[in-house]
């Protein structure tokens, strides 16, 4: 049937001229040429974004919450910190600092708070920087988790940089969820003068990192925290 229907359309073109060809054509077969067009254009995109030219990845994700700063900044020093990711991943990978500050926006501020929430269901966050205040209130609602993990392996990484953060741990008394669980924890690290942070021109004075409780990337915060405090 489909032989027979070929074989028809080409024998009616064959009668045709070039115009004739052209308008018939075009009023017949208009639509099953966007659609295949429209086709080429998505299959396309697919494999450029999938094989050719995929986006970059998460090394680690870092929220920011310490105070509204250009976009260019956090991008500077996520590019900073991309120093941690081995060199035969370097083409694939990056250290991501993303603001999920607040704004006079309300829908703006929904969204950030859906895409934080989402973020941290889904695994996607490590680790949040916030001023003192955050990290009890994150402690307490089962944001961020204690640093156990982490400060593990940056002792295996480098032990030198391991003891200088470990004097930075914050300790923290706090009941967990607003249940009867009572938790005491190192739940956070004072970033002030991380050479870092200074070089790039922030404000640390009031400035800790926590770890996102389903972080599943402790190894590479380990080295991100040691980032913060080489001395550049």
């Amino acid at each position: 049937m489909i032989r027979k229907f070929f074989s028809e359309e080409i024998g009616k073109l064959r009668k045709m001229d070039f115009a004739e060809k052209r308008w018939y054509i075009w009023a017949y077969y208009k639509f099953q040429m966007f659609l295949l067009a429209l086709i080429v254009i998505v299959a396309g995109s697919f494999i450029n974004h999938r094989w050719i030219n995929p986006p970059m990845r998460d090394y680690v994700y870092i929220a920011w919450n310490a105070g509204l700063v250009p976009m260019e900044v956090l991008d500077n020093l996520g590019e900073r910190l991309s120093i941690i990711v081995e060199d035969e991943r370097q083409e694939r990978y990056e250290a991501a600092v993303r603001s999920y500050m607040l704004t006079d926006d309300p829908q703006m501020n929904q969204a950030l708070i859906t895409r934080f929430h989402a973020m941290i269901q889904i695994g996607a966050l490590d680790a949040m920087i916030m001023p003192l205040g955050y990290v009890h209130a994150h402690a307490e609602f089962g944001i961020i988790k204690p640093i156990t993990d982490v400060m593990a392996y940056l002792q295996t990484i480098d032990p030198a940089i391991h003891d200088h953060i470990q004097e930075r741990a914050l300790f923290v008394n706090f009941n967990y969820m607003d249940t009867e669980e009572y938790i005491e924890d190192y739940m956070a690290i004072s970033l002030q003068d991380s050479p870092l942070l200074t070089e790039l021109g922030f404000n640390t004075s009031d400035m800790y990192i926590g770890i996102i409780i389903t972080s599943p990337r402790p190894y590479e915060m380990a080295k991100a925290l040691a980032a913060f405090f080489y001395d550049n």
